[in-house]
């Protein structure tokens, strides 16, 4: 068994563990014991730990001793066990939530695994509710338990009766890890493997299918993507609480949120024209920080409309104390998470400008996953921008200012503004952006050009509107001639895949008059005049859009075409009223499966339609904003 290596990738990559335990302190002198040890071996490992918030019992010496230890401790409390006076007050944040329910869905989201300690009813019911979501699905993380002094065996022994009886099947009751200390259970959670998922299962043809949920796929609360932020504390001095006070009821936007009190519900749109009280180009900066640029930004703009992203509460309320000082009315604050701003809140192509400066360079290779440059977050990006617009980058670290240029070269949705190569003899300077005027030398700039880090800026566009008829993205009639490569490539794709009679019954199933306006449209992407790829939708119901005849053709693959075909497919249907799109695909096309899932697309659970010869449909879908 090897040992956790916590300084590099491995398969789970571990920040926090939620931690139940009890709010006594248990008759046994080893229980308190135990939870210290773990708890300061955890903070020492870089583990975060997500806990009940309590300052009382197993729960307070488990917080306690992973702060004395440098850790993060983040508590998630009900309003209700706060007014008791049952919070602990020094924790690296407290998330207060309404119900008990919402606590456990909070915790849930923010841990990358469970793990119980001695504890109560309340221990057993958590620790047995995460266990029996790994069993249906609703997450992948490893549960487990800390076997101190033997507690758990009775327990651990009654489920295995329950597996001898035929009511737990192995595979889940063998999936939670029992360890002996916390060293013990970080390397078993390293190496350990999500047994699979019960309802995925693909059916086999002429059985039963398995009896799954009734409907629609589990909720993206609880499989979170990891955040590209750590808070570390909401406390205002008296200067930032008044200027809070005075500024954020009419600048900080009112957010609907899901599972975390940064998120962004999916069905919110943001109304520009409300926010601002007229129509301008709008600018985005992710990760505002103080409001320098921002501000700073806006007082020389006024005909701009600006809207800042942030998390850190006293780093919007030096925003608002700035921009109040300033007289500038043109900025607007919304506390969320960036990515789900850009996914859920913004409109398609409604922003003229997106800025990333210094965004956090997570260094470390486990943290890497935090990072918010990435292809997935490019592909947002030019969701949002407009045809023509920029997305300005900077950073002070050399290695991630590489990374940030290989994922906007490798997207086909962003052209370089300043091309150039990465780096040569004669060229060891080019490709970057020179330093962009409009961006103020904040105090953050400054300490690092103190410390030696030279910034880097990039800067990229998307590409504006081409002619029409010859290059781009054209929307057509069934009848265009145009449509014929499409159609005769995807009937021979289906033919090929699963034969004649599955494949000229799904062409003739959805003919091309069932994409036309205004409940539809038949998308074509031409390269000088010819086409290269395109996609259609139609109704599926008033608030979804049904993706039909996604296509490329063959000597075009391997170039995004598909990318971005997807999504100015989404563009229009969003733009066409829907909230949603619904798709399904074949058993027999994993690589459509794999783009779908890359672009942001929940796997439903069962399946449309099975075929004779084992072949199925797979379904998926996606809020759009």
């Amino acid at each position: 068994m090897r040992d956790c290596d916590c300084d590099s990738d491995s398969d789970n990559v571990l920040m926090r563990l939620a931690v139940y335990t009890g709010a006594s302190l248990g008759s046994d002198p080893l229980f308190p014991e135990a939870a210290r040890a773990f708890a300061t071996t955890l903070a020492r490992r870089g583990v975060g730990v997500v806990y009940g918030g309590g300052h009382v019992g197993l729960m307070g010496v488990v917080a306690d001793a992973a702060l004395a230890a440098g850790g993060e401790v983040v508590g998630v409390m009900p309003q209700s066990l706060v007014d008791d006076e049952t919070a602990h007050t020094g924790l690296t944040e407290l998330r207060i939530v309404r119900t008990m329910h919402e606590r456990k869905a909070e915790m849930a989201a923010l841990a990358d695994g469970f793990v119980a300690l001695p504890g109560g009813l309340g221990t057993l019911e958590e620790i047995f509710e995460a266990w029996t979501w790994l069993q249906v699905g609703v997450h992948a993380k490893p549960v487990g338990f800390l076997d101190v002094a033997g507690y758990w065996r009775p327990l651990l022994d009654a489920v295995a009766s329950m597996s001898a009886a035929g009511l737990v099947r192995p595979e889940y009751r063998d999936a939670a890890v029992v360890a002996q200390d916390a060293d013990e259970l970080l390397a078993r959670f390293a190496a350990w493997e999500a047994p699979r998922r019960r309802w995925s299962e693909p059916p086999v043809p002429g059985a039963d299918a398995p009896a799954g949920p009734a409907q629609g796929p589990v909720p993206e609360a609880f499989h979170r993507r990891p955040y590209s932020f750590v808070r570390r504390g909401d406390r205002l001095t008296a200067r930032r609480q008044k200027a809070w006070d005075d500024w954020a009821p009419t600048r900080v936007l009112e957010v609907p949120r899901t599972h975390a009190d940064t998120s962004v519900h999916p069905d919110h749109d943001f109304d520009a024209v409300a926010a601002f009280g007229r129509e301008a180009p709008l600018v985005v900066e992710i990760g505002s920080g103080l409001g320098e640029a921002v501000v700073a930004a806006a007082a020389a703009h006024p005909e701009q409309d600006y809207l800042a992203v942030e998390v850190y509460k006293p780093g919007i309320a030096d925003l608002l104390l700035k921009a109040g000082q300033a007289g500038v009315d043109n900025v607007r604050v919304v506390q969320a998470n960036a990515p789900e701003v850009l996914e859920h809140m913004l409109a398609p192509a409604s922003v003229d400008e997106l800025w990333v400066f210094f965004p956090d360079p997570w260094h470390k290779t486990r943290h890497h996953k935090r990072r918010l440059v990435s292809p997935a977050f490019a592909e947002l990006a030019a969701r949002v921008l407009v045809p023509g617009g920029l997305w300005r980058l900077a950073t002070d670290w050399q290695e991630y200012a590489l990374v940030m240029r290989e994922v906007l070269d490798a997207s086909p949705q962003f052209e370089n503004v300043h091309p150039g190569p990465l780096a040569d003899d004669e060229h060891p300077d080019t490709g970057w952006a020179p330093r962009w005027e409009g961006r103020v030398l904040t105090s953050f700039e400054r300490k690092a050009q103190e410390a030696g880090r030279v910034p880097r800026d990039l800067r990229n566009g998307v590409p504006a509107l081409p002619g029409p008829e010859r290059d781009g993205f054209v929307v057509v009639p069934p009848g265009d001639p145009r449509t014929q490569p499409l159609l005769e490539g995807l009937h021979h794709e289906y033919v090929e895949r699963y034969g004649p009679e599955i494949g000229a019954e799904e062409m003739a199933e959805h003919p091309v008059d069932d994409f036309t306006a205004p409940a539809g449209a038949l998308l074509l992407l031409l390269e000088g005049g010819t086409t290269v790829g395109g996609g259609a939708f139609r109704r599926h119901d008033d608030a979804t859009a049904e993706l039909k005849r996604v296509w490329t053709a063959p000597a075009h693959r391997r170039r995004g075409i598909s990318r971005r075909v997807l999504a100015e497919l989404e563009r229009l249907a969003a733009a066409a009223g829907y909230r949603r799109i619904h798709l399904t695909t074949g058993s027999r096309q994993p690589e459509a499966s794999a783009l779908y899932r890359s672009s942001g697309y929940v796997l439903l659970p069962g399946t449309a339609r099975v075929y004779p010869g084992g072949v199925y449909d797979v379904g998926f879908e996606k809020h759009l904003r």
